[in-house]
């Protein structure tokens, strides 16, 4: 089951309209939930995780990007505009580094449990600029 802000008919799963506001699921109605390069688009992530973690039974399982420096948030805003600005998806360019992500897990209680930075998404040479660990896929479980 899935949810999205904008409704498409080219979505391959059952989709349900995501207000902004509340995850429209009881609580813990899902083992697992699942972010892919979502989290940036958000102004406010923190709040959008803390529903995440109301309908999540174990945790969340979170794919998206870390934001060292500069030249990491203007290569990734980069990307995110080629890929999305064509479908009018919100562009807050919201990215986060390491430390930060970490301190925003421990708000909503979140613990780290598995995080890969060795995501083998592009060719050579597209890697050596798209890489440099700007992914991540990590996964988080509730705290007791």
């Amino acid at each position: 089951m899935g949810i999205d802000v904008l409704a498409r008919k080219t979505c391959l799963i059952p989709c349900q309209i995501y207000d902004g506001n509340t995850i429209p699921f009881a609580p813990e109605s899902f083992d697992y939930v699942l972010f892919v390069d979502v989290l940036h688009h958000m102004t406010e992530p923190e709040k959008f995780l803390a529903q995440a973690v109301r309908i999540a039974r174990r945790g969340i399982i979170i794919k998206d990007h870390y934001s060292e420096n500069g030249f990491d948030h203007q290569t990734l805003t980069l990307m995110d505009w080629f890929g999305n600005a064509q479908y009018g998806v919100a562009l807050p360019n919201n990215y986060k580094s390491r430390a930060q992500w970490r301190q925003l897990f421990n708000e909503v209680r979140l613990q780290e449990d598995l995080v890969k930075t060795d995501i083998p998404l592009y060719p050579f040479p597209a890697s050596v600029f798209f890489g440099r660990h700007l992914h991540f896929i990590g996964r988080y479980n509730k705290a007791s």
